[in-house]
């Protein structure tokens, strides 16, 4: 009986996802607008409003660690196929991947963007740390996927398509580095976590199915 009640609440939200993506639509773009938003703001600010930079500053950070959250949201309906477990919710992530790849890319680059901005202008000093390098490479492979998540570039590239977004998992790798060189933190061991599932869910459908790519990501 219980878990009756909880398929039909999984169907239930998938089916509510599915029959508004008008406005789930809406959502995500008022997301991509707030977000160009900021990095125009805080450009502008830093010249004339120190107090509205700093905010954008002090929480620079956060961007980068949304960025991670939503990427790792991303990733579980792939794991959780490969190791062929079934959790109907995880649906609506798949359904909306593309989009939430979107908003890991614009929450990427708003990070780097407040953390290069100083640099740029001449109020912090230009360093190249071996962290830096690792997240300008991850940054640059949701750049690459950013720019083809389009109806245009999947038709265009064709089987090259899920081969370049399969670079997803390098990119991973890459964040992991870029933020284990920091510090150890909640976010580094998520990733780690993550980066494990990912190898090892490979393995395991490699094993069961003789294909790494053998359950859809």
């Amino acid at each position: 009986m219980q878990a009756e009640k909880q398929k039909n609440w999984q169907e239930q939200s998938f089916s509510w996802f599915a029959e508004n993506k008008s406005l789930v639509l809406l959502v995500t773009n008022v997301l991509y607008i707030v977000l160009i938003g900021i990095s125009l703001i805080s450009t502008y600010s830093i010249y004339n409003d120190q107090e509205i930079y700093n905010f954008f500053a002090i929480n620079r950070a956060w961007f980068g660690r949304a960025a991670l959250s939503v990427l790792l949201l991303v990733l579980t309906p792939g794991i959780l196929g490969r190791f062929g477990i079934e959790i109907r919710v995880s649906r609506i992530i798949t359904l909306y991947r593309r989009r939430l790849g979107i908003l890991v890319f614009l929450l990427a680059f708003t990070h780097f963007f407040l953390v290069g901005l100083p640099k740029l202008v001449g109020i912090e000093p230009i360093t190249v740390l071996l962290f830096q390098i690792f997240g300008f490479a991850a940054l640059t492979i949701l750049f690459f996927m950013f720019s083809t998540s389009n109806s245009f570039s999947l038709k265009r590239l064709g089987k090259r398509w899920k081969w370049l977004h399969r670079l997803i998992y390098i990119a991973l790798l890459f964040i992991l580095l870029h933020i284990a060189f920091q510090r150890v933190s909640l976010w580094s061991i998520s990733a780690t976590i993550f980066l494990v599932l990912e190898i090892t869910s490979f393995g395991y459908a490699y094993i069961k199915g003789g294909a790494f790519f053998n359950k859809p990501n």
